[in-house]
This record gives structure tokens, sequence and C-alpha cells, in this order.
């Protein structure tokens, strides 16, 4: 159940922890307004097997 005031108050979308705002860094971006998630640069799961 949503309010119509909801509206009137923006959402911002962000991340944290590894692969975002701890190393390796940048490896994941958000868009705060929309939400949509990105990969920044090639994976390698030899170099690191998960991030999490």
């Amino acid at each position: 159940i949503r309010s119509d005031k909801d509206n009137d108050i923006p959402i911002r979308y962000s991340i944290t922890g590894v692969g975002a705002d701890q190393p390796p860094m940048e490896v994941f971006s958000i868009d705060s307004m929309s939400g949509r998630m990105y990969v920044t640069r090639p994976m390698d799961r030899e170099e690191r097997a998960s991030y999490h």
C-alpha cells in the first residue's frame, strides 16, 4: 500500500561494500535515481571468486 505522499519523496539508491566503496573499489556503480546497477570493468573469477 502506498500513500499519495510517497510521490513527493524522492528515492535515492546506493550501494556499499566490497566492489563498491571497499577494495577493490568501483567495480560496481549504481544510478542513484533509477537504481540501475552497472559492472564497470571486466570480472575474472580466477582473480576474485565472489563479491559479498
